[in-house]
């Protein structure tokens, strides 16, 4: 719920929702793309009927979006992800966590300054989690990046945060860093 309140998927009843100091409370989630804000779902949507580098390449198509070789600057993102080798593969091919690393490309493709990845681990197994884990760190160093993260397997998840908001039917009931 949290994430579809913050991009626009549904409008919230009260309160604000500021993003780089401006209220987008009731924004249509295509205006908070072109803002910077990016995100996942639950759920893997790729878009089927494409291959992998033209999913990567539909979130291209935003105003946020500078570079002049967009199948370059797709390929470089897919090759960040470790899915350059399936490049003209159809997406609905790809394995789950094949799926997950997609649909990261794909957020990654609008140039956002904040990405929200709803729940990045589910459905997928130890070796998967650590790649997801390496590359979202990868991200997070390589270009500073703002990430909001829901996720429900807290081992994995207290590993990779630096700082915890848990949340019970909207509630804030504990905040701070993962070890306390």
């Amino acid at each position: 719920t949290i994430f579809n309140l913050l991009t626009g998927f549904i409008a919230p009843d009260e309160g604000q929702v500021i993003f780089n100091g401006e209220s987008v409370r009731g924004r249509k989630p295509h205006v908070l793309v072109n803002l910077g804000m990016a995100r996942t779902f639950q759920l893997c949507r790729p878009f089927v009927g494409l291959s992998v580098i033209e999913n990567v390449l539909v979130g291209s198509l935003g105003p946020r979006v500078k570079d002049a070789d967009l199948g370059a600057r797709a390929m470089r993102l897919l090759s960040q992800v470790g899915l350059a080798s399936k490049a003209d593969t159809p997406s609905e091919l790809l394995s789950y966590g094949d799926l997950r690393r997609l649909e990261i490309a794909r957020a990654l493709a609008t140039d956002p300054e904040l990405l929200l990845l709803d729940e990045p681990f589910a459905g997928l197994g130890s070796a998967e989690i650590e790649t997801i884990s390496a590359l979202i760190r990868q991200l997070h160093a390589e270009k500073n990046l703002t990430i909001l993260l829901i996720e429900h397997k807290l081992r994995e998840f207290m590993q990779l945060v630096s700082r915890v908001v848990a949340l019970d039917f909207g509630e804030v009931i504990a905040e701070g860093l993962p070890d306390e």
